[in-house]
């Protein structure tokens, strides 16, 4: 349940008791306001569930006696620049920045060519400071996305590099990658996620609350952002047979 930068999460055994205590929660938000004589907007405010189990005909959240209908079930709530969807399979959260990332590319055509005389490590530069950011914000928190989604990501590096060395099309995305000096996506998303994760303990909000506190059995759907600490057959590179 958000409205702006505001939410209020809420995690139980059924979905029964964590609508309730989500109510609960918003009703002493509510009286909170209206102490401070200021007033909450439900049209503004989205309530989303994120489950794998199968629900119909729930309980509507209130905010001040007004109805907030429930997102559905195919659609994505955007907070803080993710997109959300039920699953957390952020399928259409790396869809949308393969898109924009598509949309920056062709902007910088001019200057990112087969025919461009700008050196390579310009390139390089303008891939490391304006695309890879782009398409890796927030990447410790979906670090643990299939490796499907990430070989999309993956495939357009391989794209840039290319252009960047002006390299014929026989040459190994390897080889790519060794020249440059740029990981493949997959292990700079682990990289960013454990660097993450190791300052994460030092924060006292997610000491109290467990976040990103180490799994200790491998889940297998979906899987979460730690378990790629205890996978063993992590993928952290991307074939040759990956198509540019």
């Amino acid at each position: 349940m958000f409205a702006d930068d505001t939410a209020i999460i809420t995690q139980n055994q059924t979905l029964e008791s964590s609508i309730r205590d989500q109510q609960g929660s918003l009703d002493e938000l509510s009286l909170w306001f209206s102490k401070w004589k200021l007033t909450l907007n439900p049209t503004k405010s989205e309530a989303k569930i994120f489950t794998l189990r199968k629900y119909i005909n729930l309980t509507l959240l209130q905010i001040n006696n007004k109805e907030i209908n429930w997102n559905n079930k195919d659609d994505t709530v955007k907070y803080l620049g993710l997109h959300l969807d039920d699953k957390l399979s952020w399928k259409i959260h790396i869809n949308k920045k393969l898109n924009q990332k598509y949309t920056r590319l062709r902007i910088l055509y001019p200057l990112l060519n087969h025919s461009s005389t700008i050196q390579m490590k310009c390139s390089l530069l303008l891939y490391t400071a304006i695309i890879r950011p782009l398409v890796t914000y927030a990447c410790p928190v979906w670090a643990s996305a299939s490796k499907t989604k990430i070989k999309k990501l993956q495939t357009l590096q391989n794209k840039f590099l290319r252009i960047a060395l002006k390299a014929p099309w026989f040459m190994r995305n390897k080889q790519l990658h060794n020249d440059t000096g740029i990981p493949h996506l997959s292990t700079w998303i682990t990289q960013q996620f454990k660097n993450f994760h190791e300052k994460l303990h030092r924060v006292d909000g997610a000491r109290h609350y467990n976040i990103g506190k180490r799994s200790t059995n491998l889940r297998l759907k979906p899987r979460l952002p730690q378990d790629i600490l205890l996978d063993p057959n992590e993928d952290t590179s991307t074939s040759d047979s990956d198509p540019d």
